[in-house]
């Protein structure tokens, strides 16, 4: 088995497919039949794996969501952002907001 990138955002190396599996589709019960550790070509063989993927990476790696206090600031942003019905603006927390990346603390 090879560990390339797959995927929306090329999920790469067996740390990140075991992470992928553990935080994600061991909490999905519609991924509950797929094991990233025995066969990450899996995540290419189901759109939703493919996509949860990348917004995993995203939230974790991107904006910082793994770390306490980004994810706080990151929470807020997107709250702020939805509840004002998309608008850019509100979601600035700590400098930074959803639209520029920074989702916040950035």
């Amino acid at each position: 088995c090879c560990w390339w990138g797959r995927g929306a955002i090329q999920t790469t190396g067996p740390n990140n497919y075991g992470l992928l599996q553990r935080e994600v589709f061991s909490q999905v019960p519609s991924l509950s039949g797929i094991d990233l550790c025995t066969n990450p070509e899996a995540i290419c063989q189901n759109d939703d794996a493919k996509w949860l993927g990348a917004i995993f990476y995203w939230a974790n790696n991107v904006q910082g969501y793994g770390l306490e206090a980004e994810a706080a600031t990151f929470d807020e942003s997107l709250r702020k952002f939805v509840e004002s019905g998309f608008n850019r603006a509100a979601s600035v927390v700590a400098g930074g907001g959803l639209p520029s990346g920074a989702g916040g603390g950035g």
